[in-house]
């Protein structure tokens, strides 16, 4: 679903994930519309792995055992995008049913994944 907000100002500022149409309106992007390959990684990994008794070290294991290098490689580029894209966070956490009290915590989780993909397929 896209959302439109009418942009009063923009001051020059652009967001990286946002369409401007004519300097005035901004249409946002969701979080599986700018991450689809890490959407689809943390909506089909991480939702039941508590339930399943799986560390996020072993859904990053499985993830890597279940997909080919390709789809790796694109969920580990985007990783590194989401990482510094702060605003999608807490709709990343929402997909991958996780919760964090703070960006700090959060941060290092995406950064604990972003090296186990790493690890996995060196």
């Amino acid at each position: 679903m896209l959302t439109i907000h009418f942009v009063e100002h923009l001051n020059n500022t652009k967001h990286p994930y946002s369409i401007y149409l004519n300097s005035a309106f901004l249409i946002h992007m969701t979080f599986e519309q700018k991450y689809p390959f890490t959407f689809q990684f943390f909506a089909s990994y991480f939702p039941e792995a508590d339930l399943d008794g799986l560390t996020d070290q072993e859904v990053v294991h499985q993830f890597t055992q279940q997909n080919p290098p390709e789809v790796i490689q694109q969920t580990l580029d985007e990783l590194h995008l989401l990482i510094n894209d702060n605003s999608s966070w807490p709709e990343a956490l929402s997909t991958a049913n996780r919760y964090f009290p703070n960006n700090s915590e959060i941060q290092s989780w995406l950064e604990m994944i972003k090296n186990q993909l790493i690890e996995r397929t060196s």
